[in-house]
C-alpha cells in the first residue's frame, strides 16, 4: 500500500500547503503513473476523494493506464458534480476554521485545541484544503472507464447517502455503495474500520484473482 503525503502534513509539515488543485493533481498523478505496470485501487476520504478522482482522470486522459487497470474507492465526499451544502469556511482566520471543524466533526481532542502552535499548524493545512474544495467546479467529461465504490457513514453531515450514490454517474463500468452507522469519520468505529478494510481487500483481490498484482493507494 502506498499513502500520499501532501505538503503541510506529516513529515512535510514545514512545506507550504498547496492552494490550487493542479499543484496537487500533477505530482500525485506523476507518482501514481510510476505504478502503472500493475492494477490500482485508488482510495480517498473527504477532500482526498476529490483528489483521487481527479488523479485518475489525469492518468486516463494522458494514456498512462489501461481502461481496466483501476478501481476508485471514494469515502465521505459528495459526488464532484454536486454543490456542497456545508458552510464555506476558508475565508475565516485559521484558528476559527480549526474550532469550526472540531465542532462539526468532533475529531480534534480538546487538549490539542488548547495548544496554539498545533491549532496554527493544522489550521494552515485545513484552510488550504477548504479553499481548493470550495473553489472546485466540475467540468463536463466522460465517466471514468473503471468501477467506483462509494463508502460512508449514515449520519455524515457533509455527505448524505444520496450525495454519495451520485458518484454512480462518474463510472461507465459499474458502481456500488456501502454505508455503516457513523458520521464523517465512520471509520473510527470498529464496524466502520471493518467495512472499509473489507471493501479495499475485495477491490484488490478482484484484481489479483483475475489479472495479477495490485496496489492500493490512499
Amino acid at each position: 500500500m502506498y499513502i500520499a503525503s501532501l505538503p503541510g502534513r506529516e513529515f512535510r509539515l514545514r512545506e507550504e500547503p498547496a492552494r490550487h488543485l493542479e499543484a496537487l493533481v500533477s505530482p500525485l498523478a506523476a507518482a501514481v503513473a510510476e505504478l502503472a505496470n500493475r492494477r490500482l485501487v485508488v482510495f480517498g476520504h473527504s477532500f482526498g476523494a476529490l483528489l483521487a478522482y481527479e488523479v485518475l482522470h489525469r492518468l486516463y486522459d494522458d494514456g498512462c493506464i489501461a481502461a481496466d487497470a483501476a478501481h476508485l474507492v471514494v469515502s465521505g465526499r459528495i459526488a464532484p458534480h454536486l454543490v456542497s451544502r456545508t458552510p464555506r469556511l476558508s475565508h475565516l482566520p485559521t484558528r476559527d476554521i480549526v474550532f469550526k471543524i472540531a465542532e462539526l466533526h468532533r475529531n480534534i481532542p480538546a487538549m490539542l485545541l488548547e495548544e496554539p502552535d498545533y491549532v496554527a499548524m493544522i489550521g494552515r493545512a485545513l484552510q488550504a484544503d477548504l479553499r481548493i474544495n470550495e473553489q472546485y467546479r466540475w467540468r463536463e467529461r466522460r465517466p471514468l472507464p473503471c468501477p467506483i465504490t462509494a463508502v460512508g457513514g449514515i449520519s455524515d453531515p457533509v455527505a448524505s447517502r444520496a450525495e454519495m450514490n451520485a458518484w454512480g454517474r462518474h463510472s461507465r463500468i459499474g458502481f456500488k455503495s456501502r454505508f455503516v452507522e457513523g458520521d464523517h469519520f465512520y471509520f473510527r468505529t470498529p464496524a466502520g474500520q471493518q467495512l472499509l478494510i473489507e471493501l479495499l481487500e475485495q477491490s484488490c483481490s478482484s484484481f489479483t484473482a483475475a489479472r495479477g498484482a495490485a496496489s492500493a493507494i490512499a
